[in-house]
């Protein structure tokens, strides 16, 4: 029998790992991914599902706070989107799964905090590095409630 290793990571619908990227397929593993909807790592759908969210929260900020500066509101979305898709790569990507798996409430609160902090933050002039920073931090201040 032939070993088969995967080729790239392979999330379920929720962003959650299933399957990292060189792991050995076995057959158990096989049976789980035929039960679970599976994304690979180069599928949008994780990067539209959360885009979609952040920018859904965005358009309801801005609505109720009257922001009319669309450029600030636009990088703000583009900067926290970013910080989810990444998060995938990075070690806090267990955090991020646990606030979208934990509660809804948790996960719309946390994007509401991030896109509303960096928009303060677009419009003090931080730089990309600094936005990045604050979005992050931003979107896991309530990591602790789950």
């Amino acid at each position: 029998m032939v070993d088969i290793y995967a080729k790239e990571n392979y999330y379920d619908k929720n962003g959650l790992l299933l399957l990292a990227k060189g792991q050995k397929i076995t057959e158990g593993m096989m049976k789980k991914l035929e039960r679970h909807a599976v994304f690979a790592e180069t599928s949008n759908y994780l990067n539209f599902t959360h885009s979609s969210l952040v920018s859904q929260s965005a358009n309801e900020i801005t609505d109720k706070m009257d922001i009319h500066n669309e450029a600030v509101v636009e990088e703000a979305t583009e900067v926290l989107t970013s910080v989810i898709f990444e998060s995938r790569k990075e070690p806090w990507f267990i955090v991020t799964n646990a606030l979208s798996s934990y509660v809804d409430w948790i996960y719309t609160h946390s994007i509401n905090v991030a896109i509303i902090s960096l928009m303060m933050a677009v419009e003090s002039g931080y730089g990309d590095e600094d936005l990045w920073n604050i979005g992050l931090g931003a979107f896991l201040h309530d990591v602790g409630k789950c």
